[in-house]
């Protein structure tokens, strides 16, 4: 259901990426040089099989997770901020197009869309999204605030974001999955150490 990557082993700062729904380990593959300075362990959920038990499936997740040592940031992109709100750990946290509170528009072209990427039938898309909109996918407020930052695309034409303000929030120009500006942004280099 869920494996882990590591890369730069060597690197002492260590850095967990989580990926969204319908996305892999491999989301992460364009940003990887401007993380090169952290250990990286990168997650691959299968979130079809996640979401058959979610509550669980979370469960064992966190049971896992919880226990790596020495996490400075986790970083986590849709969905993933979800379940990255919820791993107890003391780290920053960076949630790029956090869709707790946000509304999916445009449901036919990300469906469209997803379905021309990934190769996943419309019906079978349509039937997951049905499952998360269902799931009580709770965010854990029970952050501490100062350790979380919210990334906002201006031009996403697939969801519509509320930003919370008692998070720091940072909007971007991109969209929901174009999210390479982030790393030019003067909050991800100082919480980057690219001063």
């Amino acid at each position: 259901m869920f494996s882990t990557y590591n890369l730069n082993k060597k690197k002492l700062r260590k850095i967990i990426l989580i990926h969204g729904l319908f996305s892999s380990s491999g989301y992460w593959l364009p940003y990887i040089s401007s993380l090169k300075n952290f250990n990286l362990i990168v997650l691959n959920i299968d979130y079809i099989e996640f979401l058959k038990e979610p509550k669980n499936n979370l469960n064992k997740f966190l049971n896992q997770i919880n226990n790596i040592k020495n996490v400075d940031i986790v970083i986590s992109h849709s969905l993933g901020t979800i379940i990255a709100s919820h791993i107890d750990i003391k780290a920053n946290f960076i949630n790029i197009c956090p869709v707790h509170k946000a509304k999916r528009i445009n449901k036919e072209k990300f469906v469209s869309l997803i379905s021309s990427q990934i190769g996943l039938k419309p019906i079978m898309i349509q039937d997951v999204l049905k499952t998360v909109d269902s799931t009580d996918f709770t965010f854990n407020k029970n952050l501490q605030k100062d350790k979380v930052l919210n990334f906002f695309p201006t031009d996403d034409e697939y969801f519509d974001y509320n930003a919370d303000l008692s998070f720091n929030n940072v909007f971007f120009k991109g969209d929901h999955f174009e999210i390479s500006n982030i790393f030019k942004i003067k909050h991800m280099q100082e919480l980057l150490g690219d001063k």
